[in-house]
């Protein structure tokens, strides 16, 4: 598709796109063979409401006046954009007095084309909304896809920031409340720092306080939290291995969205390019979260139900409870930051992006907070859709207690459970993928135009469970093939095997990293050759390709955690992967927010190349840390200690200065 052919097609600008970059306005005879086409199409354009059209006729007469009216075909030229996804120069755009600024977006799947335009005021914003279904289906009918009435949208910039820079109530008492948080923070090292709470002062006050002290919450982060098994301690690091593709898959992810100006090199890039097969496989390093978390439910459980007097239906909803909480302070703040906080520091022409996301928080506060969003919203609906993980995973987690608790009375009968579960994570998805005409990878699931891939089978925890069960499957063999379990058992002598065969070890080894390489490209096969696929193929990759990836990092993990593999565990279970691995959590809510953040005040088109993604990613894993462990200190660990204290597991007699170990880190299992 040209890019004149577009301009015209939008019967914005006609001559003034088409010219070169450095074109002398007087030079007529270069616009001469345009002419007539920009004019024919804004005679036609004019002529489809029947009535006089000012925008036109201004234009037209611009066009027939060429010379007279340069000054004013300059500053259009100058101020805006020359291409596809070329936004021009909004600042400068929007203080000319008799223009302003207008965004004409076309949304073509997962991704959109930007085009910035400084316009006459003849040519109002309310204007050009009343012709958006004429120019909407003449630019269908150049590119050749269907548009839908939401597809094309165009956008005032300057209305919107004039909308999104009110500070209203809700700004600020999130403000008033952060404030208030970071005094009590200060106000409570301090204290901490003078060892107050360390001359027997035991009031409640004082108990309260300290949940705040950077010193007490400090020491938990680098505190070691596994001391029953120091095996486990591997985890942290796969942990932050799996955040760091999740970081840097969204780098490459929010890039098809940004306005590049070479944005066909972006998609030949990440679905021809065998290499970068690493980056659309991203989505796997989140069923490593769900498969750590179903392990680590399993342990944590399991040690927590040993006592006959926590098998209760209130222990039961108490360990709700404690969940419930234990997430909801990032996913609220994240919230309540979009909504009231987000569009104040949102200025550029993608601000609509801001009002849009703030928006969607304000329809659904209530259904995130009851963690059931992803059952009644559309993919791009969802309040900060990137946290649709978390509801998936609270889902999940509703059967965790359950079935530790029944594995506790009776064994076998969790068995049975655990493998119908498992079972069902798998027919599922593969009914549902037949049923909807899924049956490629992701990245080609779009060419379904009736029905979303990402709301219908992505973000839906019958479709994601089966990495999150095979968590469980590695408990039960981790758990019975240790050596408090009766030597006969089947569990016990793959462990005894695993321990003292170290031929059997490593070929545990070759072929996890085997299978983990080999799952993120088998999509490039996928979508490099389609045709070659069959849809029966086509389901089962797809719904078992993830699976097959966290059973390849079980083969590499497993040895490790029963007492071998001490390399691996020097490495992966390193001491600073520790209080890096508690971060993740913050890390994966507050990634997409910077991310977005940048990205809503953009002021001109970018150039793409995958060594810019990559030091992208690098410096937002940076930053997401910072901020994570920033917001850790000043009302995570805070409001988990006061979760504690309210719920007897911090009683006042039992908090000392010199002996409490703060025991509120994040588990994988609160993923």
């Amino acid at each position: 598709m040209k890019v004149c052919t577009y301009l015209l097609v939008c019967g914005l600008l006609g001559i003034a796109q088409c010219l070169a970059p450095d074109i002398d306005v007087h030079q007529l005879s270069r616009v001469s063979a345009v002419q007539f086409n920009a004019a024919d199409f804004l005679t036609s354009f004019a002529n489809s409401s029947g009535e006089s059209d000012v925008c036109v006729n201004t234009i037209l007469y611009m066009v027939s006046n060429f010379v007279l009216e340069a000054s004013s075909w300059s500053e259009i030229i100058t101020y805006s954009g020359r291409g596809l996804n070329d936004l021009g120069d909004y600042l400068s755009c929007k203080k000319l007095p008799d223009k302003y600024y207008l965004l004409s977006t076309v949304m073509l799947g997962t991704f959109s084309l930007h085009l910035g335009l400084c316009l006459p005021n003849n040519c109002s914003y309310t204007y050009m909304l009343s012709k958006k279904d004429h120019i909407r289906q003449a630019i269908s009918a150049v590119i050749g896809i269907p548009l839908g009435p939401d597809a094309f949208m165009f956008t005032d910039p300057a209305a919107v920031r004039t909308e999104l820079s009110k500070v209203t109530v809700g700004a600020g008492i999130v403000l008033g409340v952060i404030g208030l948080l970071v005094f009590i923070v200060v106000l409570a090292s301090a204290m901490d720092y003078n060892e107050f709470f360390g001359k027997g002062r035991k009031g409640t006050i004082s108990h309260l306080l300290w949940c705040f002290s950077l010193k007490r919450n400090i020491k938990g982060l680098l505190t070691i939290a596994n001391r029953v098994n120091p095996n486990l301690e591997v985890l942290n690091g796969v942990r932050v291995l799996a955040i760091g593709w999740v970081v840097l898959g969204h780098s490459f992810y929010v890039a098809t969205l940004s306005p590049l100006v070479n944005l066909d090199d972006t998609f030949s890039d990440l679905f021809n390019a065998f290499f970068l097969s690493i980056i659309k496989c991203a989505t796997a390093a989140v069923d490593v979260f769900l498969y750590l978390s179903g392990f680590l439910a399993g342990v944590s459980f399991y040690r927590s139900f040993q006592n006959p007097r926590r098998r209760t239906i209130g222990s039961l909803l108490l360990c709700y409870f404690h969940r419930y909480m234990r997430l909801m302070p990032f996913l609220v703040m994240l919230m309540l930051y979009t909504m009231h906080l987000q569009p104040l520091i949102t200025d550029g022409p993608l601000g609509y992006v801001a009002r849009n996301f703030a928006a969607n928080c304000a329809n659904q506060w209530y259904k995130v907070l009851l963690y059931y969003v992803n059952f009644t919203s559309p993919f791009k609906k969802i309040c900060n859709g990137w946290t649709w993980y978390l509801y998936v995973d609270m889902q999940l987690f509703l059967f965790a207690p359950i079935i530790m608790l029944i594995y506790n009375l009776r064994r076998k009968i969790a068995y049975f459970f655990v493998a119908g579960l498992t079972i069902l994570s798998f027919i599922i998805p593969i009914i549902l993928c037949w049923y909807y005409g899924f049956n490629l990878s992701f990245s080609k699931m779009e060419n379904n135009t009736k029905y979303d891939s990402y709301t219908t089978i992505y973000i839906k925890p019958y479709c994601r469970a089966s990495s999150y069960y095979l968590g469980f499957v590695l408990f039960i063999l981790y758990n019975e093939g240790s050596m408090n379990e009766e030597e006969g058992s089947v569990s016990a002598a793959i462990k005894n095997a695993v321990y003292n065969k170290w031929w059997l070890r490593y070929l545990m080894y070759i072929c996890g990293v085997a299978i983990m390489g080999l799952v993120p490209y088998s999509f490039y096969f996928l979508d490099a050759y389609p045709d070659k696929w069959n849809d029966a193929f086509g389901i089962i990759h797809m719904v078992c390709a993830r699976p097959l990836f966290v059973m390849g990092l079980a083969l590499v993990i497993y040895p490790v955690i029963i007492g071998r593999g001490k390399n691996l565990l020097a490495i992966l279970g390193h001491y600073v992967f520790n209080p890096m691995g508690k971060l993740t959590y913050g890390v994966y809510i507050v990634h997409l927010a910077v991310f977005f953040g940048l990205w809503m005040n953009i002021l001109s088109a970018e150039s793409y190349t995958i060594f810019d993604r990559i030091v992208v990613a690098v410096m937002m894993f940076v930053l997401s840390y910072v901020l994570s462990f920033a917001c850790t200190l000043v009302f995570d660990s805070p409001i988990v200690q006061l979760l504690k204290l309210l719920t007897g597991k911090g009683k006042a007699d039992k908090i000392t200065a010199k002996h409490e170990k703060i025991k509120a880190t994040k588990e994988v299992s609160c993923y």
